[in-house]
């Protein structure tokens, strides 16, 4: 572990606390060492795990990956490949870029 740490505070119900230690201890492990794991995944997928969708409705987890997909290619398109030698390639980007982000912009 690094020398500087982040906190982070959860306020829940003590019995589901409870009930959760009891669990992680039966395998040995913390919460720390879970929410820690968590957010490993989270970080090395990008993607929020299905279990943590569960509570919501269908249509609002289809809404967060058609998002979660335009913004992944936002992230390629400054390294779009350039199809016709003759296009400006800034100007290409640019426009890919521009509709990408209008995409984007009319599903929030």
């Amino acid at each position: 572990m690094g020398a500087s740490q982040a906190t982070i505070n959860v306020r829940m119900d003590p019995a589901l606390k409870e009930r959760g230690d009891v669990v992680l201890r039966r395998h040995g492990l913390t919460t720390s060492n879970v929410v820690r794991q968590l957010w490993e995944e989270l970080a090395r997928t990008r993607e929020v795990p299905d279990f943590l969708l569960r509570g919501s409705s269908a249509a609002e987890q289809a809404e967060r990956r058609r998002k979660g997909a335009v913004l992944r290619s936002l992230v390629g398109a400054a390294k779009a490949p350039v199809p016709d030698a003759a296009l400006d390639y800034d100007a290409l980007i640019d426009a890919h870029y521009d509709d990408v982000l209008k995409r984007y912009l009319e599903l929030s």
